[in-house]
């Protein structure tokens, strides 16, 4: 009896977890909502129960970067882009805080991934661009 209770309890929990996709989507509105901390935390929790989410990376990368962490975003999207290259938005978010960090080679390469994948997304072609006046383009003084 207690392990049919078991599987049951586990059966239970099971269908009401969250999916990454419906995590994601709570942690933008709590972002949109200004909840920073609550939004990072479940973008967190999406990436601990589907490590390969990349929309859970890119968003969370964003929070970091805007909160001042530059490196710790890069943390979160180097191997998710690795992982995606195909991944537009997360790569030229990655790039441009490589940039940022001082790190305009692999800036430059990241958006030639993206490029080569999405040849036709302006972000990356207007990040490319600038990039490609050469290191002066990631000073931000």
């Amino acid at each position: 009896m207690r392990i049919w209770m078991g599987w049951m309890l586990a059966a239970a929990l099971a269908a009401s977890a969250e999916t990454p996709r419906e995590m994601n989507g709570r942690a933008l509105e709590l972002y949109r909502q200004g909840r920073y901390a609550e939004a990072e935390t479940l973008y967190e929790e999406a990436m601990a129960v589907d490590p390969d989410e990349p929309v859970a990376a890119t968003n969370l990368g964003v929070i970091l970067a805007e909160r001042g962490q530059p490196a710790r975003a890069l943390d979160v999207w180097r191997p998710a882009f690795e992982r995606h290259p195909d991944a537009s938005e997360l790569g030229v978010d990655l790039a441009v805080a490589m940039c940022q960090t001082g790190d305009w080679k692999d800036a430059e390469q990241t958006v030639r991934t993206v490029l080569a994948h999405n040849p036709d997304f302006e972000p990356g072609r207007q990040v490319g661009a600038a990039l490609a006046r050469g290191p002066l383009a990631c000073r931000t003084d």
